[in-house]
């Protein structure tokens, strides 16, 4: 009876719409798992004096050049080689955008190296979650800035109320 519950879980959780097959049910496991390790292994393939025996810019450029290819075959194999061709010359703008994240996306691959020669993962990955709160912060002073009329102590406070106890009254910014 145990068993059956778990399974039910399991199938529920790759039926949904979330998870419309078994393999982007594993997909995501594999990337979750290899998120969490990457700190780890990186921080042990430095040396004693914080250096890495290996050049970590080559590093990433092979990491995204396989990545690269990895998605590129995947998407020839879906819709043929002569489609995709036509498919990146067709929308050559919208490729060209393209470069701009991955450029930021590649920059912040290497910090990540610079990061870890200096930090342990866990502050590195405690740093990293930071990013949420002071994203949030950024979006909300440039929203104050939009907002002609919010209420700013009220929603501070609600702010405040929803950090201390973890419960949110509704954030209405009107």
């Amino acid at each position: 009876m145990r068993g059956d519950g778990a399974k039910t879980i399991c199938c529920n959780l790759v039926s949904s719409d979330l998870f419309p097959t078994t393999w982007s049910f594993i997909v995501f496991i594999l990337y979750m798992a290899l998120f969490i390790n990457q700190g780890i292994l990186v921080t042990a393939s430095k040396n004693s004096d914080n250096s890495f025996n290996y050049d970590v810019t080559t590093v990433v450029l092979l990491t995204e050049c396989l990545k690269l290819l990895v998605s590129a075959a995947v998407f020839i194999k879906s819709y043929g080689a002569a489609n995709a061709f036509s498919e990146v010359r067709k929308n050559l703008n919208v490729f060209q955008l393209y470069f701009v994240p991955a450029f930021l996306y590649s920059l912040y691959n290497n910090l990540q190296f610079v990061n870890l020669a200096e930090y342990d993962p866990t502050t590195y990955y405690l740093l990293l979650q930071f990013r949420v709160v002071v994203t949030g912060v950024v979006f909300q002073v440039f929203k104050l800035k939009i907002t002609v009329s919010l209420d700013i102590r009220n929603h501070w406070r609600k702010m405040t109320c929803c950090i201390v106890d973890g419960q949110c009254p509704s954030l209405t910014l009107d």
